[in-house]
Parts: C-alpha cells; sequence; structure tokens
C-alpha cells in the first residue's frame, strides 16, 4: 500500500469519532444526555441518474431521539442511541396532469427505530490529548413496515 493511502485511512479512522466527543469518556459516574429530532422532507423524486420526474411524490423522514452517554469508570463509558420515534411516509403519486398513479398510492411507517448500544474504552489519556477505541451494536427494535397495511 502506498504511503498516501496509508496516511488517508489513518486520518479517517482517527477522525470519524472526533464530532461525537472523540477519544474522551466520561468520568466515572457522570453522563450526557442529548434529547434531539430531525427530518427531511422532499416534494421532488430524482431518479439514480439525477433526472426529475414528471410527476410529484411528497415524501418525508421525521426522527426523535436520544443519545446518552455514562461512565462507568474513568476510563470506560457506556453509551446509547435510541430513537423513540420514527415516521417515514409517501404521500401518492400525481403527475402534471392530475391523474393518481395507483401502482403507488402512498403509505406512512410510524415504529419505534433502531437503536445502538456501545462501550467506549479509553487506551490513552492526558491534558491535551486522549485516544479510545469503542465497540457499538446495533439492535433492530424497529419495523421495517414490511406487513403493514398502507393507509
Amino acid at each position: 500500500m502506498k504511503f498516501k493511502h496509508l496516511l488517508i485511512l489513518l486520518i479517517t479512522t482517527l477522525s470519524s469519532n472526533i464530532y461525537a466527543g472523540g477519544g474522551w469518556t466520561n468520568e466515572k459516574g457522570t453522563s450526557y444526555i442529548k434529547v434531539s429530532g430531525w427530518w427531511v422532507e422532499s416534494k421532488n423524486f430524482f431518479s439514480g441518474n439525477g433526472s426529475e420526474s414528471k410527476s410529484t411524490v411528497e415524501s418525508g423522514l421525521f426522527n426523535v431521539n436520544i443519545y446518552a452517554e455514562y461512565g462507568l469508570t474513568d476510563k470506560l463509558t457506556a453509551i446509547g442511541y435510541i430513537p423513540f420515534f420514527t415516521r417515514s411516509y409517501q404521500n401518492r403519486e400525481v403527475d402534471q396532469n392530475g391523474n393518481i398513479n395507483p401502482s403507488l398510492p402512498g403509505g406512512d411507517l410510524n415504529t419505534f427505530g433502531d437503536s445502538e448500544i456501545g462501550l467506549k474504552y479509553n487506551v490513552y489519556k492526558n491534558d491535551r490529548f486522549s485516544i479510545s477505541t469503542s465497540l457499538t451494536l446495533g439492535i433492530p427494535f424497529g419495523n421495517d413496515g414490511e406487513n403493514q397495511e398502507v393507509s
């Protein structure tokens, strides 16, 4: 492997967790809790090659979740992500003439989302620098909507 590729891999691996506290673990008995929500909504549909559809399909995704960290020891932190409400919807497809496409009647799904639990272990820490490793497990609590009737 060339040095350039190794350097890119190393930078990507080391920087991938910086946004969420990086290598710093919580002190024993301390916690961090964040409750948040987000949504995405679209009124247009674009195909895989980037062309815009001539019909209108409104679709969206809404999520309300809790992210928490708790210091089990000074070197070990428990992490949890729980999306306790997830809504996915797609309204019926209507073309430019106002005709409804019967093969895309629309529908929605309201469910508890797939969760994650994990542990972060501090390998090295000083006043300005910390290195940790973590293990995260996904738990498929959510409903994929496969056996749900369209409303």
